[in-house]
Order: structure tokens, then sequence, then C-alpha cells
């Protein structure tokens, strides 16, 4: 399917769920000042306080800045949660706009649910929800504050969705707790809440830093000397170019351990990424797993000219580590000139 065919579909299917869903868009923030907001929360302290930070941008060769506003956590009564992006509104439908990253109107696009008739409620104390976002955006959007609450609040129910992905099942293995699985979206009496702005594209370095020292993690983190060469492989996801075969092999050929990222047990793949130095695979959400990887330490992207998205670099920068791209013309899915391979991995073993 072409690609105003895909946007075309996509757009009729929004389109109608916004339809069915009924009542138009409409927000509520926790901080604001011309506006109350419409759901009862109690503020309980501060996240992170507010701060910039630069990346360089290899995509154009400038430097480019943002700034976190200050976030705070947050008991929120009676708040109705979406369970698997982890979305809140309150009873009438309003989102919480500090409960995405995203641009409001952009996710609404993307994703129009209007909550209507919840009569499911959750009713056991203090609750924190797991989310259970795709792989990248749950490690750089969503972990580090569910971190931060498990921690500070040990004795607080755990709320995650019935069709939670493996990797969500590994980390409530890693953390021991027991859950109470949601089918769908439910009112919630007692919500804990880390307090989110629209940082799309940005990972807040004090996620960085509450993921890093979660003790489980702490324990296998910190190698000074690592020494794997670890190239992950795309082969059974989505946009792997069709000679990624052969790019395994001059991986392999150059020392480096060809691994499936996805079907590790997510705690041996943070033991994985823990001792390696260098760090291969084509662009992709399993380069966010850098954040596990020791100061120093390289990533080499093969990214295609047409999907190069920014939160790679941006993490190793916090991370102080190495980045170096491989840019292929033509769409993901192209074969990438192997010589271009070889180009980077000569460049990536002699820095």
């Amino acid at each position: 399917m072409n690609q105003s065919a895909l946007r075309f579909k996509l757009g009729f299917r929004r389109n109608l769920a916004r339809l069915i869903s009924g009542g138009s868009f409409s927000s509520t923030y926790l901080i604001r000042d011309e506006k109350p907001c419409s759901l009862s929360s109690e503020f309980l302290g501060t996240y992170s306080e507010g701060t910039s930070i630069s990346s360089f941008d290899h995509r154009n060769g400038n430097i480019v800045g943002h700034y976190f506003n200050a976030r705070n956590v947050y008991c929120l009564r009676e708040a109705v949660i979406e369970p698997v992006q982890g979305l809140v509104y309150d009873l009438s439908g309003s989102l919480l706009a500090e409960s995405t990253v995203w641009p409001l109107y952009q996710l609404y696009y993307s994703f129009p649910w209007m909550p209507k008739h919840i009569t499911k409620v959750i009713d056991v104390g203090e609750s924190i929800l797991i989310t259970s976002n795709a792989y990248g955006h749950w490690l750089a959007e969503d972990l580090g504050s569910i971190v931060h609450l498990i921690s500070n609040y040990p004795n607080a129910k755990i709320l995650v969705s019935k069709s939670a992905p493996k990797y969500v099942r590994d980390f409530l293995s890693i953390i021991d707790k027991d859950c109470i699985e949601l089918e769908g979206p439910v009112r919630v009496k007692n919500l804990l809440f880390v307090s989110k702005s629209q940082d799309s594209g940005w990972m807040h370095p004090k996620d960085v830093e509450e993921i890093r020292n979660l003790p489980q993690f702490k324990a296998v983190l910190g190698f000074d000397l690592p020494t794997n060469s670890v190239y992950a492989s795309r082969r059974n996801t989505k946009r792997s170019p069709r000679n990624e075969k052969l790019i395994e092999l001059e991986f392999q050929k150059s020392g480096f351990e060809v691994v499936a990222l996805e079907e590790l047990n997510f705690m041996d793949e943070i033991k994985l990424l823990a001792e390696t130095k260098n760090f291969a695979g084509v662009h992709g959400s399993a380069h966010v797993n850098s954040i596990f990887m020791p100061e120093g330490a390289s990533l080499l992207d093969i990214v295609n000219e047409n999907y190069w998205t920014e939160l790679g670099p941006r993490i190793t920068d916090i991370r102080r580590q190495r980045y170096f791209p491989v840019v292929f013309p033509g769409t993901p899915l192209d074969p990438v000139n192997m010589e271009l391979i070889r180009l980077g991995i000569e460049r990536l073993q002699s820095e």
C-alpha cells in the first residue's frame, strides 16, 4: 500500500472512531491558572525541577535545545485510566494533559477515545499503573516515573493491562509485585501519578537516573571495562532492510554478537547492554537500551534518510556515549550498500 493510500485509510478509521465515540475533544490541566482542574488531586511532591538540555542533531549538524517543565507527583481522585498508554481522563471525558508527552491534538487524532459510562471501579487504596506502550516509548517515557512511584510508595497496588507485553511481564517479575489486571478502562479512586509535559522526542535525564538506580538494575550496571560488541537484529520486526542478513554477517565477521533483543528476558537484556562497549543495529526502539550502557560506549545507528528519529542520539548525549550514524538512501526496506556498513564498522572500531 502506498503512503497516500495508507494515510487515507488511517484517516478514515480515526474519523469513524471519533464519530462513534461522540463528543468533541476537551482537556484539563493540573497546573493552569485560568481554569481549575476538573480532576481532584493531592500534590505529594516534586519529581523533577524545570531544566534545559541540548543535543547535537546529526541530521542537520545543529545544536538543538529543549526545556523540561517541572514535574510533580500527585494522587488523583476518581480518575478514568486507559491502561495501555496510561492516558488519564476526568469523569466527563476530558483528557488530562499531563498524562501524555504528545501534543494533545496529535494524540487525539491518533487515538480518539472518549471515555463514557465507565462503571468498573478500582478502590484498593493507593495504586500505580504500569503502562504497556510500545517498547521504546515505554522505556523512554514511562518507566522512569513508574520506578519512582514503586520505590517511594511500596505499599501501593500495581495495575497493569491484561494484554501487557512480555517486557512489562518481565519487569513485574523483576520487582516481584502482585498486580491487578485490567481488561480495559477503569475508574480509579486513588491513582499515584507523575505528571508529564509535551516532551516527545526527548528523554528526561531524571527518568534515566530513576531507571538506572532501581536496585535490581543498579546491581548489574556500572561496568568500567565493557567488552561486548552487539548487533541488534530487526529481521523479525518491521523496518528491516532487505539485506539485513548480509549486514548481520558483516558485523559477525568484525566480532559482533547478533542478538534479537526482543527474545531476551528483560533483565538479561539489561545485563548484556551493561557489558557492551559497541552497540549497533538498524534504527529503532532497541537503541533506547543505550541508557543501560556505560559512559564512553558507542552506538552505531543504521538509519534510512526518510526515517531518522532523534531519541537515540539524544540519549547517547545524556549518557556521554559516542554516536555514529550510517545513513542509507531509499526506503527503510531497501537494501543498504554494504560498503557503507564496512566503513561504519571501521570508524566505530578505530575511534
